[in-house]
């Protein structure tokens, strides 16, 4: 849900599959609490989403003092007048174009939503333009009602009374954010103004969520290797290049053209950002390509009802995917071990604020199976040293512990580079505007 208390740690270090999901939907669930009491969290990050286990509840969001509180609401459900013409031609249309028929009821209701009979049609024939099936159409304009929806914030009548104040975390905003009016996604909404909407904060999630698919080292706390200071393959260019263009940029032009073109290309997202997620997460594709289908969907027919059912569409994808996830873990995963731990292994989860370079902590992957050990660099013999002595012999004793002048661990140069640079990645995400 949510909390005004700094406790747990940062999402980025999920211990499991299961974890990131229930964290995840359960911030969203606290957004959505939030939203229906009049209150927009307009800078969801992954430093604002906090994993705490307390028996109820795995996610968290933070920094609630930078939302905006709302008084005017949209009541529910929706109301209008219209022609009887009107309804006669959407029912035809309807009939025509998407091959299904619908009842007064029904045409009154998408009337009272769009507020006329040509945006309805003009929404159907954009998304049949850009690929989705009169099927998913359908089961999205047709998913809910007013009827069952209580009333939301009116962000545009608020808005209008004085000046937004835009925030949020650019590398996950949405692109529609920053540009100078809402021609982005959809290229034209005659029901949303260019003021930062809940589905803007939606849309947050979704990209937190596909950062951490992308860029985490499975579920083992830290960064992936493949996006270290040094290129260690050249395939890996692909992904460091979407990584930078999505996330670690500092151009507005091309965090923009880069969302635009995820959500307005059909096949963009499934064929080049899906193969990049982590192998270990690899479990969550479906969850984002459903996930990416109702964005571009909800932008393509964005009316007036939108803001107050997109948290429930998105909260029903998260619990298919959880229970997906329980009826057939892959490899095991997130099966909860019932062995008694090695009190040797065990060690405390990373606490915030760690280095996401530090080792690890857990003893395996995510899926149960053993982590490979690091070889060990071969031990050299000893040489004599420059003023002719011998240098020290090795320890006789293996098995002691080593002898050194500090105990704390000596860190190589790599890795004090790879710490500095995500520190600076970490940074440059979390500039806010």
């Amino acid at each position: 849900m949510y909390t005004t208390t700094l406790v747990g740690r940062p999402i980025q270090f999920f211990e499991d599959v299961s974890q990131l999901l229930y964290a995840m939907r359960d911030a969203i669930k606290g957004h959505r609490e939030l939203w229906f009491s009049g209150m927009l969290h307009g800078n969801i990050s992954p430093r604002n989403i906090f994993i705490v286990e307390d028996g109820k509840y795995t996610g968290r969001l933070i920094d609630l003092q930078n939302g905006t509180i709302y008084k005017d609401v949209v009541a529910t459900p929706l109301d209008g007048s219209h022609r009887d013409e009107d309804y006669q031609l959407l029912t035809m249309s309807m009939e025509n174009m998407l091959d299904v028929n619908i009842s007064k009821d029904q045409a009154q209701e998408l009337l009272n939503r769009h507020g006329h009979f040509g945006m309805v049609m003009f929404y159907c024939v954009n998304c049949l333009n850009k690929g989705f099936s009169r099927e998913a159409i359908i089961a999205h304009m047709f998913g809910t009602t007013s009827h069952a929806v209580e009333s939301f914030p009116d962000v545009d009548r608020a808005t209008a009374k004085s000046e937004e104040r835009l925030t949020g975390t650019e590398a996950f905003m949405s692109g529609e954010l920053l540009l100078p009016a809402p021609t982005l996604y959809g290229k034209t909404s005659q029901n949303r103004t260019h003021n930062h909407h809940v589905i803007h904060d939606v849309e947050s999630f979704f990209w937190v969520l596909v950062y951490l698919c992308i860029t985490r080292d499975g579920c083992r706390g830290s960064r992936r290797p493949e996006l270290g200071p040094s290129l260690l393959d050249r395939k890996d260019l692909h992904l460091r290049r979407f990584v930078h263009c999505l996330f670690d940029t500092k151009s507005h032009e091309t965090l923009i053209y880069t969302k635009e073109i995820i959500l307005n290309a059909p096949d963009h997202f499934i064929k080049s950002i899906l193969p990049e997620v982590h192998p270990d997460l690899q479990c969550l594709s479906t969850l984002l390509e459903e996930w990416w289908r109702l964005m571009a969907l909800s932008y393509l027919t964005y009316d007036r009802l939108t803001p107050g059912i997109i948290h429930d569409q998105v909260l029903a994808l998260f619990d298919a995917a959880i229970e997906k996830l329980a009826e057939a873990p892959p490899h095991g995963a997130d099966e909860k071990r019932t062995t008694t731990p090695d009190p040797a292994t065990q060690q405390s989860p990373p606490t915030p604020g760690r280095s996401e370079t530090e080792p690890s902590t857990q003893t395996g992957h995510w899926d149960g199976s053993p982590r490979r050990a690091r070889s060990s660099p071969p031990r050299r013999s000893p040489s004599p040293r420059r003023d002719g002595s011998e240098s020290p012999t090795p320890n006789p004793n293996p098995g002691a512990a080593p002898e050194f002048p500090s105990s704390k661990k000596k860190r190589t140069d790599n890795e004090g580079d790879l710490e500095e640079r995500e520190r600076a990645i970490d940074d440059d995400n979390c500039t806010s505007v």
